[in-house]
């Protein structure tokens, strides 16, 4: 089972191709590449990027793809068709399902990714806590206001003019900000000036709610509500409101900043909605005890008793020494 943005997002497809996705590219190299997807695009069964015959550059990849807080869901009209949802339809049927840590999260935080289970197996279980925080804490970037307050533009050109200006005011700001305390993460609250962008946020999903479009009216559902979400998430974050919480900035090789929170503890998180639910999981890893102890992951994973086994290695590391130091003399 995989996350939706492993999935061909047919809507987004046919809204790339009706406004020429070749003209469209950045990047002169990408027309080749835009021309094998579209291809693959009109004759895929599965919708799956690893059937494609190259490997798409994300920037390619996510004009054709749809992650969860930007789907259309029972609004969509290629819902029927969808090959995220036919694979989940197959999930349910299943009697065993293969997945990895994110989707796993994921359904821990929502509670609806994932079908019913009463067993689960957690391979490599030493990096499942550090995942749980990605997914438990929250980000801002300037992309994801980007894209929510992109479609004010058709609706009321002034407050997307004003929005975009204060995203760029604010990241501006925190990087001010980040060199002149020389560190990223942020311990005072309200660091910098975010008010002015999350009262224009507030206004932009009232603007969106007041937008008539018809049959198209479904297609800001999402946006409208992701404004709402990042105006909730960026005073969150300012004002550090959450005391289990490390705020801190991300820099990417190209300049870019991500404000993100990740909590500190996610011990009761992962007791409450994994292991106190489910019957019977098991954890399994060549690097689950510290010093000899269990106590360090048990205490993680808030499981204060749980049955537990060290297995010494079945590999004869002695005689694979002595081999080498004969081979050496040899």
């Amino acid at each position: 089972l995989k996350g939706k943005t492993n999935f061909l997002c047919q809507n987004n497809f046919y809204d790339e191709e009706a406004q020429g996705t070749t003209a469209l590219a950045s990047n002169p190299e990408d027309v080749p590449l835009l021309k094998q997807l579209v291809t693959w695009a009109k004759s895929t069964s599965t919708g799956d990027k690893n059937e494609l015959p190259f490997e798409a550059p994300p920037r390619i990849w996510k004009r054709f793809s749809t992650p969860s807080d930007r789907c259309l869901g029972k609004a969509c009209q290629y819902r029927e068709e969808c090959f995220y949802e036919r694979q989940r339809q197959q999930a349910y049927k299943a009697g065993i399902i293969v997945t990895n840590y994110h989707l796993l999260c994921a359904h821990l935080r929502t509670g609806c990714v994932l079908p019913e289970f009463n067993m689960a197996i957690c391979d490599e279980a030493h990096k499942l806590a550090d995942i749980a925080r990605d997914f438990f804490g929250i980000q801002l970037t300037a992309g994801s206001l980007r894209w929510a307050c992109q479609k004010l533009k058709d609706h009321d050109e002034s407050l997307h003019e004003s929005l975009e200006r204060a995203s760029k005011s604010f990241f501006k700001d925190l990087y001010r900000y980040l060199e002149m305390k020389d560190r990223s993460r942020i311990t005072e609250p309200n660091a910098v000036a975010w008010q002015p962008l999350a009262t224009l946020l507030q206004k932009a999903e009232i603007a969106y709610a007041e937008v008539t479009l018809g049959n198209e009216c479904h297609k800001l559902y999402p946006r409208q509500r992701r404004v709402i979400t990042l105006a909730n998430h960026l005073e969150e974050l300012m004002t550090l409101a959450d005391d289990n919480s490390v705020v801190f900035v991300e820099v990417s090789d190209r300049g870019n900043l991500t404000l993100r929170s990740k909590p500190i503890e996610v011990a009761e998180r992962l007791h409450k909605n994994l292991f106190d639910k489910t019957d019977s999981v098991i954890c399994t890893s060549a690097t689950l005890t510290t010093g000899g102890s269990f106590d360090h992951v048990t205490a993680e994973f808030g499981v204060p008793k749980p049955r537990t086994l060290s297995v010494e290695s079945p590999f004869d590391f002695k005689r694979l020494q002595c081999r080498s130091r004969l081979d050496d003399q040899v």
